[in-house]
């Protein structure tokens, strides 16, 4: 009977609640915006356009400055759209790329030493000597 009342009732889902991104509308009293945007926007606007800037100001000396600023801001919103909705594996960006150097750091400069397999290391067996080479080791 508790199998069938189981089978029935919709199950609330705690990941999907937790993994709702956080919205900025208001800033203060004063400034609000008309629709709401992703923090996560935000941050990844200010760190692309001040990558674009510093590479700008090498690259891009003959353009105004005001041009600059303005193609720096318009790729950089773009970019941090793209980076915000990104989901690699069932996490955002960075959060992937900080797992993945992690993983790196841990295991894959052993790569000559070590293989996974479904989560379980092994060490690597020596490369076994060819029959001619042991001929040789004999005489």
């Amino acid at each position: 009977m508790s199998k069938m009342q189981l089978e029935d009732k919709k199950l609330y889902s705690y990941k999907q609640a937790l993994n709702q991104p956080y919205w900025i509308q208001k800033f203060n009293d004063e400034f609000a915006l008309s629709s709401p945007i992703k923090f996560s926007r935000i941050v990844y606007f200010a760190l692309v356009f001040g990558l674009l800037y510093f590479l700008f100001e090498l690259l891009l000396v003959f353009l105004p400055y005001g041009l600059r600023i303005v193609i720096g801001c318009m790729i950089a919103w773009y970019l941090s759209e793209i980076l915000s909705n990104l989901v690699i594996d069932g996490k955002a960006i960075a959060f992937y790329l900080y797992d993945y150097c992690r993983f790196y750091l841990k295991y894959g400069r052993q790569s000559n030493q070590i293989y996974l397999n479904k989560g379980a290391i092994y060490p690597k067996p020596k490369p076994m000597k060819s029959e001619r080479r042991m001929n040789e080791i004999r005489k």
